[in-house]
């Protein structure tokens, strides 16, 4: 789509009210790690001090890692001890590490604000780009000015991205900086679809690395993007035709081999470096061998969950199970005191003969982000109403990113493990056709005089959904805090 000036203003404009809000959801967020005492330096165990003791190990030159840090989450391989998380996080403390120690173990809740900055400095792109295939060059109105602050707020507040800041576990961080990853990944892939740009390809490639080797799962996604673009260059390329790759909002009719073979590239590397990686921590390419875990030696249960699930974690005879957990909607209940909101008070059902590694007191998908929900539905009715792209990119532009965020939750879906955090692993499956919906409802409300009593109905009804939202992910962060206080929190130190 053609930038003219009037353009860059309505994006200016839309940004600024995006980051006003983004800037109140981060003061929540840092109220919300620290456990409202704004203190950033505090230690805790199973914290940043994994990612400061791997940055230490880089530095030295190689991957191990001391038992001492890592306790029941280390590996065993060729004598030494390594973790699973990925390094992305750790190379980003490389400045601080090469020069002191005294950080270390106290840079945990400094990560996961930036991470956080990071997804929502994301997520305001992609509901601008969005924006732009749902509405083309239509002027931006004031109403969409408070629309995008209010959307902000919701996705930061309002979804499982609060959620993992109730604590700077390690756990929480590997999860929020793979979704701020994924969401920055997403957003040049869309750009790369609008227009194909070697450099966009290149700034794509390495936020799929830095997700991947963030978190795995969510940092699928944008891998598997790369991997359906390669798929249909290629085809287009041999087949000389590209009439079905424009339903999927692709253009593929003068593709190359030069961009066939860039494609190739940026799909390789983040998927070489991850498995190399892997190959030198637990002797695998893609796999984690749970067997090797200091945990499976100590757990007494985790030996006849990994035999009773043929040595792993992961059963896709589990995504029954899953599904419904992640999906219900009675997935919550109430407390007597603000914001009502807590966590169920049952464990997961379990259909079938399965063994489980965890079945934590887990919420849904539907009820704690049920605004999000609604709009991803309505989004993808309208994605699939949209025109084939022609000369111009639509909506349709959505229907391979949105497949990729659903492969990005598919190790959830078969993992013998269910835990509140695993939520955020569907922010990206919900927010690509949530801004769709968001957008093309604000289309249609403007098309109809008509309209406009229904408008207010839909509008008031995603409002309270949206309030509904924030006060249940405050209200589940909070609790599981308060669970956790006296495990972690507790234990942390000033030293």
């Amino acid at each position: 789509m053609a930038t003219t000036g009037k353009h860059v203003t309505d994006a200016f404009r839309y940004g600024r009210a995006f980051a006003a809000a983004s800037l109140l959801a981060l003061v929540t967020f840092a109220w919300m790690v620290t456990a409202g005492n704004f203190d950033f330096g505090r230690r805790i165990p199973f914290g940043g001090d994994f990612y400061d003791a791997q940055a230490h190990s880089l530095l030295a030159g190689h991957w191990e890692m001391p038992a001492s840090v890592l306790r029941l989450e280390g590996f065993r391989h060729a004598g030494h001890l390594y973790m699973y998380f990925g390094p992305a996080p750790a190379l980003l403390r490389l400045p601080t590490a090469a020069f002191t120690h005294s950080l270390d173990g106290r840079t945990g809740r400094v990560a996961m604000l930036l991470a956080f900055t990071v997804a929502m400095v994301a997520l305001g792109r992609l509901g601008w780009r969005i924006r732009r295939l749902a509405r083309g060059d239509a002027p931006l109105e004031r109403r969409e000015e408070l629309i995008a602050g209010v959307s902000a707020l919701v996705l930061a507040v309002g979804s499982s991205l609060l959620f993992l800041g109730s604590g700077p576990f390690v756990y929480h961080e590997a999860l929020m900086w793979g979704v701020a990853f994924s969401l920055a990944a997403f957003d040049a892939l869309l750009a790369w679809i609008e227009q194909p740009n070697g450099r966009v390809l290149a700034v794509a490639s390495l936020l799929t690395l830095l997700a991947l080797t963030s978190r795995f799962a969510v940092g699928i996604g944008p891998a598997a993007v790369l991997g359906f673009l390669l798929l249909g260059a290629g085809v287009a390329r041999l087949r000389r035709g590209s009439a079905a790759f424009a339903r999927l909002g692709l253009d593929l009719r003068d593709v190359r081999w030069r961009t066939v073979a860039g494609i190739g590239v940026a799909l390789l590397i983040p998927l070489g470096v991850y498995a190399i990686v892997n190959m030198i921590k637990f002797g695998t390419l893609f796999s984690v061998p749970y067997d090797t875990q200091v945990a499976s030696s100590i757990l007494a249960e985790r030996p006849a969950t990994l035999a009773a699930n043929n040595g792993s974690l992961f059963n896709v005879k589990a995504m029954a199970t899953n599904l419904l957990a992640y999906t219900r909607p009675d997935s919550i209940s109430f407390d007597s005191s603000f914001p009502w909101i807590a966590l169920p008070t049952t464990r997961p059902t379990v259909l079938g003969n399965l063994r489980y590694d965890m079945l934590d007191f887990t919420p849904s998908v539907v009820a704690t982000m049920p605004a999000l929900f609604a709009l991803a539905v309505g989004g993808l009715v309208a994605i699939v109403r949209a025109p084939v792209r022609a000369a111009t990119a639509t909506l349709r532009s959505l229907s391979l990113p949105i497949l990729g965020a659903a492969c990005g939750v598919v190790p959830t879906l078969v993992i013998v493990y269910i835990t509140p955090r695993y939520l955020a692993d569907f922010v990206p499956l919900l927010v690509l056709p949530a801004f769709a919906g968001l957008h093309a409802l604000v289309a249609w409300s403007t098309t109809d005089a008509g309209r406009r009593p229904v408008t207010k109905l839909v509008v008031a009804a995603l409002l309270v959904l949206g309030v509904w939202s924030c006060l249940a992910n405050v209200g589940i962060a909070r609790e599981y805090q308060r669970q956790h206080d006296a495990s972690f929190f507790a234990r942390g130190t000033n030293r």
